[in-house]
């Protein structure tokens, strides 16, 4: 690619300047939000946890499971949330309509230690959450970035197009006028 034009001297540095500035300006925004993102999903998952932790504990010690199958099955309508799975001492389940899955499912899990009267563990719950959400974000995010890229490299291009034209078109009435300027002093001292 020769750059013979002014216009494009200009031009193709100029919007490759940008096109690098922007894309690192979009991966940085990108990746802070997801972080932030993450952090929240995070946050609200602990929180979740430790509720369930607290309240399920006397229920754990009662064996009153059925109740505890109540607190399943209204936390896992959230979409959110993959599974809520509590067990007792033996690390038997004793919660039956949430499992969690087998395999490598894209989940943040959390384990925790239900402790009863005297600090003693007397159960266990596991919970997992979707990372679904996040990775709609990403998407999401990702497209909004490229499309604002595009959107001002197409009006930045034609702006600075606009402008290195109207440029051209001055220095090349200057030169004319230059050029006329230099031919009529030569025939002007050609007729000396």
């Amino acid at each position: 690619l020769r750059m013979r034009t002014l216009s494009s001297r200009i031009l193709v540095p100029s919007l490759t300047l940008l096109l690098v500035l922007l894309g690192v300006g979009g991966w940085i925004m990108t990746f802070n939000l997801t972080s932030f993102v993450r952090g929240m999903m995070d946050s609200r998952a602990e929180s979740l946890a430790n509720l369930l932790e607290k309240i399920s504990a006397p229920y754990i010690d009662n064996y009153d499971y059925p109740s505890l199958e109540g607190f399943v099955q209204e936390t896992i309508k959230d979409q959110d949330v993959a599974y809520v799975v509590f067990l007792d001492h033996k690390g038997t389940i004793v919660t039956k309509s949430s499992q969690e899955p087998e395999g490598t499912v894209k989940l943040m899990r959390y384990d925790r230690g239900i402790k009863g009267q005297g600090d003693k563990e007397i159960g266990r719950l596991k919970l997992g959450f979707h990372e679904h959400t996040l990775d709609r974000l990403i998407k999401r995010v990702g497209i909004m970035v490229t499309g604002t890229m595009l959107i001002v490299i197409a009006l930045l291009g034609v702006g600075m197009g606009l402008v290195t034209r109207s440029i051209n078109r001055r220095f090349g009435s200057t030169f004319r006028n230059v050029a006329n300027c230099a031919s009529n002093v030569q025939s002007t001292s050609s007729q000396v």
